[in-house]
């Protein structure tokens, strides 16, 4: 075999070697919005989300305090939810860690659980620039359609725009439940909201009480009355929806003073006890609101509250409800 011959055959090696090495990153990619390392650009548009899935999507915020905002029309109204995450978060959640995300979508004050399109919305702002990410999680129900928006003044998009879909799915032909929402199971997150050191972020998802247990939730309230300290404090609101039967749950409100005391000491329902930790509010029915229990008041001292929903003694059934917290210095 000739010298030239083997040169060749060398040159034609190394070539089919360097075209291998640029193809395995392609095939190794991950596809369009499954993961965080190929986040998508929201685009607005109807989008289909299959059961069980997450989606990401990725955006660019200098950090400067201005204010961002993130939308998401859902239909049907239950069982899909946003998160917002930083890259901290991302790690954690590669390494398959415990983590609280920066913040989640709640639905609007005016959306009831039967309105046919479910409207989310998070308003905050960021400390430091970088890529920050919105995680859009298929959490129980059908098959689920979203539109998702990102806006701020310093918001720009670094990363593929999401595929135009070829027919946009209308909000009324999308599939409505059948019944009371299943929530899918999360192993991971089976201790979330067993007690208030594991307490969940009220999200207005619907979920599963089974009999004899509770869920607890956090929130954070800035009593806020003003520059001149002034004005009034700022009104919390919270709401449950419960699926029939409707006294198959209830809920009551906590100070952290008082989740001290019930941890160190108990509980006492009448307050007789001051040693005791007791609730200091309650969910009540009213004709004129379209939620099944709420509950309206102020606190004045900012800090971390706290909301116990409660499975009723009576019922042997679980319970099925949707609970949300509002108020304009409300955050979780």
């Amino acid at each position: 075999m000739s010298r030239n011959w083997l040169k060749l055959s060398g040159v034609l090696w190394i070539a089919v070697l360097a075209m291998l090495l640029m193809v395995v990153p392609v095939l190794a990619e991950t596809p369009l919005g499954a993961g965080p390392d190929n986040p998508l650009s929201p685009n607005g548009e109807w989008v289909e989300l299959p059961v069980g899935a997450m989606r990401f999507y990725g955006f660019h915020e200098e950090g400067d305090g201005e204010e961002v905002r993130v939308t998401m029309e859902v239909v049907p109204h239950y069982g899909t939810t946003f998160e917002i995450w930083s890259k901290e978060e991302v790690r954690m959640w590669a390494e398959e860690l415990d983590f609280t995300a920066i913040g989640a979508g709640t639905f609007s004050h005016d959306c009831e659980p039967d309105d046919e399109v479910g409207k989310m919305n998070w308003l905050s702002t960021f400390a430091s620039s970088g890529d920050y990410f919105v995680v859009v999680k298929h959490e129980a129900g059908p098959v689920s359609y979203y539109k998702l928006t990102v806006s701020g003044k310093e918001v720009s998009f670094p990363f593929a725009a999401a595929p135009q879909p070829a027919a946009a799915p209308q909000p009324a032909a999308a599939p409505q439940p059948a019944a009371a929402p299943q929530p899918a199971a999360a192993p991971a997150a089976a201790m979330a909201g067993e007690s208030p050191g594991t307490a969940m972020a009220p999200t207005g998802s619907w979920m599963e009480l089974p009999e004899g247990k509770e869920h607890w939730y956090q929130f954070y309230y800035l009593a806020d009355t003003g520059p001149e300290h002034d004005g009034d404090l700022p009104l919390i609101t919270v709401s449950m929806y419960v699926e029939d039967p409707v006294d198959n749950a209830r809920f009551d409100i906590w100070t952290q003073e008082e989740i001290d005391r019930l941890v160190a000491e108990g509980e006492d329902i009448t307050a007789a006890d001051l040693t005791k930790g007791h609730c200091v509010g309650t969910g009540s029915t009213d004709e004129f609101r379209h939620e099944d229990y709420s509950w309206s008041g102020t606190f004045p001292t900012t800090g971390v509250y706290y909301v116990r929903v409660q499975h009723t003694d009576c019922r042997c059934e679980p319970a099925y409800y949707q609970l949300l917290v509002s108020g304009s210095s409300v955050s979780y």
